[in-house]
């Protein structure tokens, strides 16, 4: 996807109805600090489209093993997935509404994190043919509860 203003209100949005509704939901870090005590780390929410663009669609199997190959192996402490819609304007001008798949995640502030996550979107963009994958990365205080 694109970003264009009406994809990133649309997806601020969601984000920012997800960080006052789901944060109970994210893991800290590995690094984590001792309990109590707030560490700066990185949240990501990332859009996956599933429109592939000379037809057809990332199905429900293809996000399973996706998932399973791709993001477990790399951010096995876990994360969350919501299934939505969302909409962008193609290059040719053109609104594009498709069903998506939104990734929460979050890891320490440092390169390997920063890493993974790249190679999460690559490998989405290798597999199903996508012109882009939006992402968002907000700085965080993770705190263990």
């Amino acid at each position: 996807m694109k970003t264009t203003p009406v994809l990133f209100c649309l997806v601020v949005g969601f984000f920012a109805a997800g960080a006052l509704g789901g944060c109970a939901t994210l893991q800290p870090s590995p690094a984590a600090p001792a309990h109590g005590v707030p560490e700066l780390a990185i949240w990501e929410r990332i859009s996956f489209g599933r429109n592939i663009p000379h037809g057809g669609e990332v199905t429900e199997a293809d996000w399973a093993r996706f998932l399973a190959e791709v993001v477990e192996p790399r951010f096995p402490g876990g994360f969350a997935m919501v299934r939505g819609e969302g909409q962008w304007r193609s290059p040719s001008g053109e609104i594009v509404r498709e069903q998506t798949y939104f990734l929460s995640l979050n890891h320490a502030d440092d390169a390997k994190g920063d890493r993974l996550v790249e190679e999460i979107i690559r490998e989405y963009k290798r597999r199903f043919s996508q012109e882009a994958v939006f992402r968002m990365r907000l700085h965080v205080d993770a705190t263990v509860p």
